[in-house]
C-alpha cells in the first residue's frame, strides 16, 4: 500500500527498472537502483579518513571496519588458541588423575593383604608378649586424644593423612615390664602419645585454623575424629622426623635392630650399667626399614632425640654411684630418674597411662618374616607419595577448569562484539569473516 501519487510513481519507477544495471561511481556494475545508491554513498565518502584502533589512519568506512575487525579478530584467535590449549591440558590431567586413583586402589589392596599377613604372624606368636600391643592400643583408646583417633581410623581414612608414621608408644617394644614403665615415666604421657610424622608438611595437615586463630573442627584430624563420632579434647605433640637432628655416629654392624654404636662410660664399666635407653627399645619390625629422605632410620632420629644417651641401671643406688659418668640422664629399673645434669625426679609418681609393649623379643623376632614388614613399609611409603601426587594433580585440574571458564567467557564476549562487523561486508567476504569467528 502507498499513500500518495508521488510515492506510487516512485514505486512504479523502481519496479520498472528493477532489472536494469547501473554503473557505480567506481566503475563496478550494480543490479539495482538501490544498490547503485549504496555504491554512490560509499563513493561519496571514499576520501573521508577514519582512525583504526592501532592509531593508523584509514581512508574509507569499509576499510575502517576491516581494520577494526582484523585488529580484534587477532585477539579472538589468541583467546581461542589459549582455550583449546587449556582444554587439552585438562584432558591430560583427567587421564592422569584416573590412572593415579586406580594405582592408589591397587596399593591399598596390597597393603591390606600384607597387613593381614603380618598381623596373623604377630597374633600367632602372642605368647611371647608380656604386655600385648593390643592392650596398649585399648588403653590409648580410653581417652579422646589424637592418638586415640589415629588408632581407630580405618585404612580408607588413614590415606587422607599421608606421612603419619605412628604413635611413639607403638613404634617399639622392650624386653621387661620394669623397663617399659621407667621409659614411659621418663618421657611422660605427652611424648608417649606424640604423633610421629615424616615431615612438618605432614604435621601441618593434622590441624587447620580459622582466620581468628582458633582450631577449625572441620579440617585435619579433628574432622576425621568427628567422622568416627569422637573429639580431641586435649592438646597433643607432633614430632617431625625430617626436622630432627639425627645421630651422626655409626650403627653396630650386623645388628638386625641397627643399634647405635655408642661408647660405654669411660674406664671401668659402672656397676649395674645395663646399656643406653635408645638401644633398649626394639623398633617394631614393620617400621624397622622406615627412613627419612636423607636415609636416617627411626633409632637415629626419633629415639635418639627422645633419649639421647640416657643410661639405664639396675637400681637407684647403682645409678647414684655412677653419677659422674652420666651426661644426658639416667633411669633405674627400681624407679630412679635423673633428667640431666643436676635434675633429679623425686617424690611419689603416678603410674604412666601408656607404656611400651613388652615382648620376648629374640623369640618373637625369629618367627616373623622380615620381608613382609619391609614390603609393608615400602607400600606405605609408596601410598604416601601417591597421595601427595593425587592432591597435586587435583589442585592443578581445579585451577585449569577455572581458567578455561574465564577464557570461554572472554571468547564469547569477543565474538559477540565482532559479529556486527560482518554485516558491513558484502557476500563471500562476510561469510569468510564469520567462519574465522565461529
Amino acid at each position: 500500500m502507498v499513500h500518495s501519487q508521488e510515492e506510487s510513481a516512485s514505486a512504479s519507477l523502481m519496479d520498472e527498472h528493477k532489472d536494469v544495471q547501473f554503473r557505480s561511481p567506481n566503475g563496478r556494475m550494480v543490479h539495482s537502483q538501490e544498490e547503485s545508491a549504496s555504491a554512490s554513498l560509499m563513493a561519496e565518502h571514499k576520501d573521508v579518513q577514519f582512525q583504526s584502533p592501532n592509531g593508523r589512519m584509514v581512508h574509507s568506512q569499509e576499510e575502517s571496519a576491516s581494520a577494526l575487525l582484523n585488529y580484534n579478530l587477532s585477539d579472538v584467535k589468541e583467546l581461542r588458541s589459549d582455550f583449546e590449549r587449556i582444554r587439552t591440558f585438562i584432558g591430560e590431567q583427567e587421564e592422569s588423575l584416573e590412572a593415579l586413583k586406580e594405582k592408589k586402589t591397587c596399593i591399598e589392596q596390597e597393603i591390606s593383604e600384607l597387613q593381614d599377613l603380618f598381623e596373623h604372624e604377630t597374633t600367632s606368636q602372642s605368647g611371647n608378649f608380656v604386655t600385648d600391643k593390643a592392650v596398649i592400643i585399648s588403653q590409648i583408646k580410653k581417652n579422646n586424644t589424637a592418638a586415640s583417633v589415629l588408632c581407630t581410623l580405618p585404612p580408607r581414612l588413614q590415606s587422607m593423612l599421608p606421612g603419619i608414621v605412628g604413635i611413639v608408644a607403638l613404634l617399639g617394644s622392650v624386653n621387661a615390664d620394669s623397663l617399659s614403665r621407667m621409659l614411659a615415666e621418663y618421657l611422660g604421657d605427652d611424648l608417649m602419645l606424640a604423633v610421629v610424622c615424616k615431615s612438618s608438611a605432614n604435621a601441618r595437615r593434622l590441624e587447620n585454623y580459622k582466620k581468628s586463630g582458633e582450631i577449625d573442627p572441620a579440617g585435619g584430624l579433628h574432622l576425621l575424629a568427628a567422622e568416627l563420632g569422637s573429639t580431641i579434647d586435649c592438646g597433643f605433640l607432633s614430632i617431625c622426623l625430617e626436622d630432627l637432628c639425627p645421630y651422626s655416629g655409626e650403627s653396630k654392624s650386623n645388628d638386625p635392630q641397627k643399634k647405635l654404636d655408642l661408647i660405654d662410660p669411660p674406664g671401668e664399666t659402672p656397676s649395674g650399667f645395663l646399656g643406653y635407653a635408645v638401644n633398649m627399645v626394639n623398633i617394631d619390625i614393620q617400621h624397622l626399614h622406615a627412613k627419612t629422605s636423607k636415609g636416617y632410620d627411626l633409632r637415629q632420629t626419633l629415639f635418639y632425640n627422645l633419649f639421647g644417651e640416657v643410661q639405664v641401671y639396675g637400681t637407684r643406688k647403682q645409678m647414684n654411684q655412677a653419677h659422674g659418668y652420666i651426661k644426658d640422664g639416667a633411669i633405674s629399673l627400681d624407679g630412679g630418674i635423673i633428667k640431666g645434669r643436676g635434675i633429679m625426679a623425686l617424690g611419689p609418681r603416678k603410674e604412666p597411662n601408656v607404656r611400651f609393649p613388652v615382648v620376648n623379643f629374640e623369640s618373637h623376632q625369629q618367627q616373623i618374616d622380615p620381608d613382609i614388614a619391609k614390603k609393608l613399609e615400602e607400600k606405605r611409603l609408596e601410598l604416601g607419595e601417591l597421595s601427595v601426587e593425587l592432591a597435586k594433580v587435583s589442585k592443578e585440574l581445579d585451577k585449569a577448569n577455572k581458567r578455561v571458564g574465564k577464557k570461554m567467557k572472554h571468547l564469547q564476549r569477543g565474538c559477540d562484539e565482532l559479529e556486527p562487523f560482518t554485516e558491513l561486508f558484502p557476500g563471500d567476504k562476510a561469510t569468510n569473516l564469520a567462519r574465522q569467528l565461529f
